[in-house]
């Protein structure tokens, strides 16, 4: 109990080269003006390069300043706040971090509320509001095999799944719920496996208890270690949902960056199975740690490399994701966008994104040899655009709609059937040069969306369907369609889904790489950039996964065989658009692959939902809007 020199929290903040963060910090806390008596601050600067105290007024808070000499890791920070710390409950809390409301008070009530429970974390959110991952499952041989086949996603969000491997109790401990570890969509307080240690309220005598922080953990598995320790001792460990932290970088458990971080994170998980594991159990845990080891080492580079994201305009520390012929792929802490490099690419020349893809060139070559009504049958039967005809729909409006990037012009023609006065634009001569020949379209136009006409505006709807991921500056494409729409337009676009099976599916197919596609995108990034270019009552679909996917996917080495046998396995050598489309429809295996296809992607959907290839994304400009502030 806090006595009148006895404060009630002792927050405890680590800090390395996080000064800017460390600022925002104590200025969210100050916002809430809580009794300043009721708390002592222990700020441990870990050797920080970057002059991070200097930038924080602290306004007359109770702080212990500590600087060390060098960083010693996480743990060793923390234990020195601990051992000088009085108060009843100790916080330790990431200086990245920002508070929404009174965690301390939350946690608290819930600490009280029963004698057993020992450690509370609170809900982490991403600046936009978005939900992170804020408790964890302790590992389980089910889940580790997943990780290594990384499916780990696509199954910890499946209630069908999480049911099945309940009833054959594979989990270790506990229940389905414990798979994943994820109790973000909890309302109330909920016991869980462990909470992240960017915050943690921890009752003192815990601490008597089970001691400190274990030091030889360097940084990661620290939290997950002592959360274990507490389990053991009899102690519950809570997640309070109405407990809100903004969390800036809360990507550390995602992708790894660098090798440095990547060997630190793998030690500490192998630590904590040479600790608490015995026996085969041990051993099989070790040896599938040194497997997912060596695979992230593979995918890490020695170090990060600094680049301006496209997609957020942050320059941040992005992580080397892979690499495609001559182009590297990274990805972007922040948004989580991925992004090409060097960001190079001809939207004029069809030709020029598929010359090195022979599936695609085939697949362009058979839609221009389609008479009219094919064309539109054949764009109506695929599942984004039937996707977006629904969202259209269910709008009940009418009026203008802009196509941008409107390729042959197919999704023109069905926008006029349901009433809309429909213009189209593509930088692409042959695509339009089809729309106004074959479909019939008056209102499209060879160009850019910088050669919009000036007397183009006021759109009701406009639509960037599979445009963005080409772009070297979607923000732009994004802005100018947001200045095209009248006050309560709507902007429908879509583009590949890089998360879940459908990253694997897309990847598959061969067409999301460079130079043709420029950036991937996840639900999560591009409601961030709609979010910040001011639009709202953002709704995101993903189409369910197709037979047209799977049997795409299971056709592809009988394609490129067949290629070779009729010359067409370099577009220097390709013959005539009808062998072109004899190929892409008599190869042997296409109509078995097909039937197979409707069968696979039945159980894959149900396995997987949400895991398609695409997104398909309905935002509305508002009434009244703000001028955007562009950095």
């Amino acid at each position: 109990m806090a006595t009148k020199n006895t404060p009630k929290f002792s927050v405890i903040i680590v800090n390395y080269n996080s000064g800017d963060y460390l600022a925002q910090l104590i200025a969210s806390f100050c916002a809430l003006n809580l009794p300043i008596d009721h708390f002592e601050f222990f700020i441990i600067d870990n050797a920080s390069e970057d002059n991070s105290l200097s930038k924080v007024d602290w306004k007359g808070l109770h702080k212990e300043i500590i600087l060390n000499k060098q960083n010693f890791g996480f743990a060793h920070a923390n234990n020195q706040g601990i051992k000088l710390s009085k108060g009843v409950y100790m916080v330790l809390l990431n200086p990245d971090t920002r508070l929404v409301n009174n965690i301390f008070e939350y946690m608290e009530a819930v600490l009280l509320s029963k004698e057993s429970i020992g450690i509370c974390g609170t809900r982490l959110i991403y600046p936009d509001g978005s939900s992170q991952l804020s408790t964890f499952s302790f590992p389980s041989f089910t889940r580790k095999l997943l990780v290594l086949m990384g499916l780990t996603d696509f199954f910890a969000h499946n209630k069908f799944f999480l049911r099945i491997i309940a009833k054959l109790k594979l989990l270790l401990p506990g229940s389905a719920a414990t798979f994943s570890g994820n109790f973000n969509n909890s309302k109330i307080p909920v016991a869980v496996p462990w909470v992240s240690g960017a915050c943690m309220m921890i009752k003192r005598e815990i601490i008597e208890r089970i001691g400190l922080l274990d030091e030889n953990f360097f940084a990661y598995a620290e939290d997950m270690d002592f959360c274990f320790r507490a389990r053991q001792a009899g102690y519950e460990i809570y997640y309070v949902p109405e407990a809100k932290l903004i969390h800036y970088l809360g990507f550390k458990r995602s992708s790894v960056k660098t090798r440095k971080s990547v060997d630190i994170y793998f030690a500490g998980v192998r630590y904590f199975y040479v600790k608490h594991y015995k026996g085969l159990r041990k051993f099989i845990f070790l040896l599938l740690n040194k497997i997912d080891w060596n695979l992230n080492r593979i995918k890490a580079v020695k170090t990060a490399t600094k680049l301006r994201c496209p997609i957020c305009d942050n320059n941040a520390d992005v992580t080397l994701i892979e690499q495609h012929r001559e182009y590297k792929i990274f990805e972007c802490p922040l948004c989580k966008g991925q992004i090409s490099n060097p960001l190079v690419f001809d939207a004029t020349n069809y030709k020029t994104w598929y010359k090195e893809d022979l599936y695609d060139y085939i697949h362009y070559e058979f839609l221009v040899s389609m008479t009219a009504q094919e064309v539109i049958d054949y764009y109506r039967s695929q599942p984004y655009i039937k996707l977006a005809l629904t969202l259209l729909k269910g709008l009940n409006i009418d009026g203008k709609l802009l196509d941008i990037g409107c390729s042959q012009g197919a999704f023109c023609k069905l926008a006029q059937e349901l009433g809309f006065e429909v213009c189209g634009i593509d930088p692409a001569e042959e695509a339009i040069k089809y729309a106004s020949q074959q479909l019939n379209l008056k209102n499209v136009f060879v160009g850019s969306s910088q050669e919009i006409p000036n007397h183009w505006k006021d759109f009701n709807i406009i639509t960037l369907l599979e445009v963005i991921e080409h772009l070297s500056n979607p923000r732009e494409m994004v802005r100018k369609s947001f200045d095209l729409l009248k006050p309560g337009g709507y902007l429908l676009l879509s583009t590949p889904n890089n998360n879940r099976l459908g990253a694997l599916l897309n990847r598959r197919l061969k067409f999301d790489f460079p130079p043709h596609h420029l950036t991937r995108w996840r639900a999560h990034t591009i409601t961030l950039l709609l979010k910040e270019m001011g639009l709202n009552n953002i709704v995101v679909k993903i189409t369910p996964i197709d037979r047209i996917d799977i049997g795409s996917i299971c056709a592809q080495n009988s394609l490129e065989e067949r290629a070779q046998i009729l010359g067409l396995d370099k577009v220097s050598k390709r013959k005539t658009v009808s062998e072109s489309k004899k190929l892409f429809l008599l190869s042997p295996l296409w109509t078995l692959a097909q039937l197979m296809g409707n069968v696979l992607a039945w159980f894959l959907n149900l396995i997987f939902p949400g895991g398609g290839t695409t997104l398909v994304v309905l935002a509305q400009k508002p009434f009244i809007t703000e001028k955007i502030d562009e950095r």
